[in-house]
């Protein structure tokens, strides 16, 4: 913005452009030229969520989830924010959706629906006030008014990312409730958190079936891993291509650099993962490069001292980004000092590069775990228990592929 001169000014100004927008201006000078220096509150977008936008939407294998969220939400329930949490493409906002929708008549206020920026920053209320029906006015007590008539309202705040980004826009009292996805572990005391998965392989190929009409197959459903965001991907490039078979398709998708296979006009999910990536990149370099050193692993499951000798930290050191890698769902725990990465994740890292990690420290790292495995294997032949790795015992040695990946060979 340019700066905003006043003629014949002889103090410092504050200026409000608008109801959304405030800052503060800095005399520079004696004539008075002043500077607007603009804030870091962000404008979401809100709007009234109608019943009728699910019309014709495919939503399989969640019923379960539904009543588990619609029961957190519920009049008599005792929590006000529920929280849908998972890696992107999962099905977050598609379930609530659903949740809302099925959840409007104990709402009389209405159901708020609220697209947040993905930066995490602070947002303003005016758009929700308005969306509620009001020209203006301070939220929280446009909330309490309704409350007092018995207006109970449903805000749903999708993609929040920081407790701070979500925690001014939550109801104080009254019989208000909040729903929120998320794909991080946002800071909102007393919120009732919901862990959303993959999908089945049964409920996979459900999906699948339900959306081109054809029967689906073990392969396509596969190499979707079970990610709804993929499989409706899948599932509409075959109904635009009705000759393309569901096995060459699925073929197709695994031969495609990283998972730029998974493309279906404006629907694409490397876009998906890069904003996970990217915020990771910006906010913790070092939790990236540690991702970015996971993608070597060829198992599908990864101790925290293999990723300790990866990186060539302490266990201790390891396991607190390992953590956090899993609190942005870029990581799943599968059991005390157990990791996984999920497989579409895995391969649309492989594809993504770290500033500092050169393809010498990959293969450097690679190294390192070569030898840390051949220790853990001699050991387990000489009787002696092995470090708590992966066994090396199955599936042929580890050995170093192109790029710097490992992979199992055979004696």
């Amino acid at each position: 913005m340019d700066p905003l001169a006043f003629r014949g000014a002889e103090h410092h100004h504050t200026v409000n452009c608008a109801s959304e927008l405030s800052g503060h201006l800095t005399q520079v000078g004696h004539i008075g030229h002043a500077v607007f220096h603009p804030g870091r509150t962000q404008t979401p977008v809100a709007r009234r969520f109608q019943e009728n936008e699910i019309a014709g939407e495919v939503f399989v294998g969640r019923r379960a989830e539904v009543a588990r969220v619609l029961a957190d939400l519920a009049p008599d329930a005792g929590g006000r924010v529920s929280v849908i949490a998972g890696m992107g493409g999962v099905g977050k906002t598609a379930l609530a959706r659903r949740v809302a929708a099925s959840a409007q008549e104990w709402f009389p206020g209405g159901v708020i629906w609220v697209d947040l920026p993905g930066d995490g920053e602070p947002v303003t209320a005016g758009p929700l006030v308005r969306a509620i029906g009001e020209q203006g006015g301070d939220f929280g007590r446009v909330l309490d008014d309704l409350a007092d008539r018995g207006r109970a309202v449903l805000l749903v705040l999708d993609n929040v990312v920081t407790g701070v980004q979500a925690r001014d826009l939550l109801p104080r009292r009254g019989p208000h409730r909040t729903l929120v996805t998320t794909r991080e572990t946002p800071d909102l005391p007393h919120s009732r958190r919901l862990e959303l998965p993959v999908l089945d392989p049964t409920a996979s190929r459900t999906l699948l079936s339900q959306i081109t009409g054809a029967q689906a197959t073990n392969e396509l459903a596969s190499v979707c891993a079970g990610l709804p965001l993929a499989l409706h991907i899948a599932a509409a490039l075959l109904s635009d291509e009705p000759g393309l078979p569901a096995h060459e398709l699925a073929r197709q998708l695994l031969a495609a650099p990283g998972v730029e296979g998974y493309t279906a006009g404006e629907r694409a999910l490397a876009p998906v993962f890069d904003q996970s990536w990217q915020r990771l990149l910006r906010h913790s370099p070092e939790q990236a490069r540690l991702l970015r050193l996971l993608c070597l692993v060829p198992e599908p499951e990864i101790s925290t001292e293999t990723a300790a000798h990866l990186a060539n930290h302490t266990v201790d050191q390891v396991r607190v980004d390992l953590r956090s890698l899993r609190h942005a769902h870029l990581l799943q725990s599968t059991g005390l000092d157990r990791w996984s990465l999920h497989p579409l994740i895995r391969a649309h890292i492989l594809t993504r590069a770290v500033p500092g990690l050169t393809s010498t420290h990959l293969h450097t790292a690679a190294r390192r775990l070569i030898f840390y495995k051949r220790d853990d294997s001699r050991q387990a032949r000489m009787g002696a228990s092995p470090s708590r790795g992966e066994s090396c015992g199955q599936g042929g040695p580890v050995q170093l592929g192109v790029g710097g990946r490992l992979h199992r060979g055979r004696e």
